[in-house]
């Protein structure tokens, strides 16, 4: 939403397509980072939280939540590309698409909860999101919009050194740690935010995504020092 602005503005005013695709690609990769450090942590640590929220009537909830949110990282991270769309008054094909998802949803979805039940559900819907968000709107965008989806997803995929360190911290966690003691989750969950970050920040982010943080701490800073 605070992109927004910026976005039509752009569009409007420019049809450097080099430069939308720049604008989408940073705006995508600080969405990737939290969306990541959320996905990631729920899956090392989603299943005592789901035992002591819900109970362990409800342990599928914890497959069915990763499923979900895994599915649906494409559409989060690229959700400034509707904006883009509306911009250019492209979004047609996307409305007509989503139509197509939500129908491949449900024949998917009727197919696999006989089997798999509420987990059936869960992958109908992220498998239509993966075709139809992954694949058909990535095609659009890179064909018709003009972004530049290969540069795009380089982008994201240069995140994946950054990731080494803390997959490894969250599993010592779940193989030698007792994380249904709350002490130990809270404490687990911590050192796990803090490696996440530190990786992040020294392997991972760039300057643009590094002065989203340090320009609003040194303003706080400078503010406390003013006093």
């Amino acid at each position: 939403s605070v992109f927004v602005p910026r976005v039509h503005k752009l569009v409007q005013s420019t049809d450097d397509k080099k430069e939308i695709t720049n604008l989408f690609t940073k705006i995508g990769r600080v969405q990737f980072l939290i969306l990541s450090l959320f996905l990631t942590g729920f899956i090392f640590f989603g299943k005592p939280f789901i035992h002591w929220w819900a109970g362990d009537d409800y342990a599928e909830t914890y497959y069915i939540i990763v499923i979900l949110i895994s599915g649906a990282t494409i559409p989060i991270i690229q959700s400034i590309g509707i904006e883009v769309q509306r911009a250019m008054n492209l979004h047609k094909f996307r409305s007509l698409t989503y139509l197509i998802i939500a129908i491949v949803n449900v024949f998917i979805t009727i197919l696999l909860v006989p089997r798999f039940e509420g987990i059936g559900a869960a992958l109908g819907t992220a498998g239509a999101l993966l075709i139809g968000n992954g694949l058909i709107m990535n095609i659009y965008y890179h064909k018709k919009v003009g972004l530049n989806i290969i540069y795009f997803w380089k982008q994201i995929l240069k995140f994946i050194p950054a990731f080494i360190l803390p997959i490894l911290t969250g599993f010592v966690f779940i193989q030698y740690v007792d994380i249904y003691r709350i002490s130990m989750f809270l404490i687990g969950v911590s050192i796990y935010a803090l490696v996440f970050f530190t990786s992040m920040w020294f392997i991972g982010m760039n300057d643009f995504e590094k002065d989203l943080i340090r320009k609003p701490v040194k303003t706080i800073v400078g503010k406390i020092r003013g006093k």
